[in-house]
C-alpha cells in the first residue's frame, strides 16, 4: 500500500474527530476570510470616498466659477404659501429691470418624493436620522432667454435639448431613463399629465436624477400658475455681484446667494468631506488593529488545536508505529506520513472555511468587527456619516486561506509526525 493511501485512510479511519477537527479548523479560516475581505473592502471604500469627493468638489469649483456673475434669488421670510415658498413670477421682469442686470430667469424646482411609507430611519449615538430621498427633481424653466444654455445642461447623451418654444416636452438625466423606463421618443407622466422625452443628458452630482421642462410646464403639473421658487439674475460686471444682490434683498425682502457664499459653502463642504475621511481613516486603522489581534488570535488556536490533535494521534498509533518501523519503515517515512496527515486535514478545513466563508463572511464580518459611529455636529445632531463597506470574497483571498489551512495544518503535525519518528521500534510494540 503506498504512503498516500495509507495517509487518506488514516485521515477517514476516525471519521467524527477528523470531521471535528476539519469543521473547528474550517470555521477558524472562515473568521480569517472575514477579517480579511472586511479590512479590503473598508480599504477600497475610503480610497473611492478620496477619490469622489476630490472629483465633486472640483465639479463644484468650476461650476461656481462658471456662474460667478450669476446671482440665485430665493423666496424671503413671509413668503411662504401651501406647498412651499414662492415667489411671483412678475418680480422676475422688476429685477431685470435694474440696472447692471442683463437678464432675470424665473425657474420653478419642485421634488417628487416617495410616500412616506418608503422613509428609512438609522439610530444613532445622535438620534435618529430620518433618510427621506428625493425620486427625482423636476427644473421648470423659462425658455424664452438668450442665457438658457447656462442653466440647461450642456452634455446632451441622446436627443436634443430644449428650445425656445418647447412644451410638453422634457429631458432626462441619464440616471433617470432607468426609473422612467423611457428613453428618447417615449412618453412619461408626471402628476398625470404626459410628456414626451426628447434628450438626455449626462447625470453629473448636480444634475442628478433631474428633469427639465419648460417653466409654464412645471406651473401646469404643480398647480403654481405665476409661481417661481428662484430667480437666476444675470449680472453684467461680476464685479457689481454683491451690490446688486443688496439692492434685491432690500427692494424684495428676497434672500440671495452670490458667488462668495458659494464660495464659503465650496469651504464648508471642503470641511465636512475631510471630516468623513477622517473618520473613514480611523475606522479603517481601528479594523486593522482589531483584526490584526483576532487574526493571530484564530492562527495560534488553529495551530495548537491540530497540534494536539496530531499528538493525540499520534500517542493511539503508538502500536501500529512501532510495528511499521519493525517490517522496515524508516523514521523519515513515518515523518512524512504524519505530516502528510496533517497537511491534508488543512487542506480539507481550507476548503471547508473556504465555503463557510464564501456564504458567512457578512455575518462573521458584522460580529467580529466594529462598526463605525455617525459624524455628529457639536450640537449633537446626527448627520449622516459612514457605513461598513460590505465584504466581498475574492478567488484570491480563497486561495490564500487554503493555503494558510495546509500550512497550519504541515506545522501543527511537525513536532508529532518528529516524535512519531524517534520512537523506539520495542518500546512502540509493547505500548498498551
Amino acid at each position: 500500500m503506498g504512503m498516500l493511501s495509507r495517509v487518506f485512510r488514516n485521515v477517514v479511519r476516525k471519521k467524527v474527530r477528523t470531521a471535528l477537527i476539519v469543521v473547528a479548523l474550517g470555521f477558524c479560516m472562515a473568521i480569517l476570510i472575514s477579517i480579511q475581505a472586511s479590512i479590503t473592502a473598508n480599504q477600497e471604500s475610503l480610497q473611492e470616498m478620496k477619490e469622489e469627493n476630490a472629483k465633486t468638489l472640483q465639479s463644484v469649483a468650476e461650476e461656481i466659477n462658471r456662474t460667478a456673475s450669476i446671482i440665485e434669488v430665493f423666496p424671503g421670510g413671509g413668503m411662504w404659501e401651501f406647498g412651499g415658498p414662492f415667489i411671483n413670477e412678475s418680480i422676475a421682469y422688476n429685477i431685470s429691470s435694474i440696472e447692471g442686470v442683463e437678464d432675470a430667469i424665473p425657474i420653478l424646482e419642485r421634488f417628487i418624493f416617495p410616500n412616506a411609507g418608503n422613509m428609512t430611519k438609522e439610530s444613532t449615538d445622535g438620534g435618529e436620522v430620518i433618510h427621506f430621498m428625493a425620486l427625482y427633481k423636476v427644473e421648470g424653466i423659462q425658455l424664452n432667454s438668450s442665457h438658457i444654455d447656462r442653466i440647461l445642461p450642456t452634455k446632451i447623451i441622446k436627443g436634443r435639448n430644449l428650445k425656445k418654444g418647447d412644451s410638453g416636452v422634457v429631458i432626462l438625466s441619464q440616471n433617470l431613463t432607468k426609473y422612467f423606463d423611457a428613453g428618447v421618443g417615449d412618453t412619461i407622466t408626471i402628476n398625470g399629465i404626459y410628456f414626451e422625452v426628447v434628450g438626455v443628458f449626462e447625470s453629473t452630482l448636480l444634475t442628478s436624477r433631474t428633469l427639465y421642462m419648460s417653466l409654464s410646464d412645471a406651473q401646469r403639473v404643480f398647480n403654481l400658475t405665476g409661481k417661481v421658487s428662484k430667480i437666476n439674475v444675470y449680472v453684467e460686471d461680476v464685479d457689481r455681484v454683491e451690490e446688486i444682490a443688496n439692492e434685491i434683498e432690500t427692494n424684495y425682502g428676497l434672500n440671495t446667494i452670490t458667488y462668495l457664499d458659494k464660495m464659503n459653502s465650496l469651504l464648508g463642504m471642503r470641511e465636512h468631506m475631510k471630516e468623513r475621511e477622517e473618520k473613514m481613516a480611523r475606522y479603517v486603522d481601528q479594523l486593522q488593529s482589531i483584526g490584526l489581534q483576532e487574526f493571530v488570535t484564530t492562527l495560534t488556536a488553529a495551530s495548537v488545536m491540530v497540534l494536539f490533535i496530531m499528538l493525540y494521534a499520534v500517542r493511539e498509533r503508538t502500536k501500529e508505529i512501532g510495528i511499521l518501523k519493525a517490517i522496515g519503515f524508516t523514521g523519515n517515512s513515518i515523518l512524512i506520513q504524519f505530516l502528510l496527515e496533517g497537511i491534508v486535514i488543512g487542506f480539507m478545513g481550507g476548503v471547508v472555511g473556504a465555503v463557510i466563508g464564501g456564504i458567512a463572511t457578512p455575518m462573521l464580518a458584522n460580529i467580529l468587527l466594529p462598526k463605525p459611529k455617525p459624524i455628529t455636529t457639536p450640537i449633537g445632531y446626527a448627520t449622516p456619516g459612514i457605513e461598513a463597506a460590505n465584504p466581498i470574497v475574492t478567488p484570491e483571498m480563497i486561495l490564500l486561506v487554503i493555503g494558510i489551512a495546509v500550512l497550519l495544518g504541515g506545522l501543527g503535525s511537525l513536532y508529532p509526525a518528529w516524535k512519531a519518528s524517534r520512537k523506539s521500534p520495542v518500546e512502540a510494540i509493547r505500548y498498551e
